[in-house]
C-alpha cells in the first residue's frame, strides 16, 4: 500500500483567537477550494488530509466566489491573518487552474 500523497498546495492549520473568523464558515470554504483543485488536479484523492478537510462531497468554488466570501468576526475564531494566508494561496491556485482550463 503506497502512502498518501503530500498536498501540492499548503495544508491548513488555524490558531483559535478572541475576535477571529467563522470557523464553519473557513471550514467550508477552504473544504471547497481545495476539493476543486484536488478534483482539477488529480483523478485520485489519496491525500494524506483529505478526511480532515471534509472533501467528499464538497462543492466546487470558483476564484470569483471565493473572493466575493463574506466572513463574519467572531468572538472565538480563527487567526485572521492565517486564514487570509491560506485562502490567498488557494485563490493564486484556483487562479492558475482556471485559467488552465480557459475559465472565466
Amino acid at each position: 500500500m503506497s502512502s498518501p500523497k503530500p498536498l501540492p498546495f499548503p495544508a491548513p492549520f488555524f490558531d483559535v483567537v478572541l475576535r477571529g473568523y467563522d470557523r464553519p464558515t473557513v471550514d467550508a470554504l477552504v473544504s471547497r477550494a481545495y476539493a476543486t483543485l484536488l478534483a482539477g488536479t488529480f483523478p485520485t484523492r489519496t491525500f494524506a488530509l483529505d478526511p480532515l478537510l471534509g472533501l467528499d462531497g464538497a462543492e466546487p468554488i470558483t476564484v470569483q466566489e471565493l473572493r466575493a466570501a463574506s466572513i463574519d468576526v467572531v468572538l472565538r475564531g480563527y487567526d485572521r491573518a492565517q486564514v487570509e494566508d491560506i485562502l490567498n494561496a488557494v485563490e493564486g491556485h484556483l487562479a492558475e487552474a482556471e485559467s488552465r482550463n480557459g475559465q472565466q
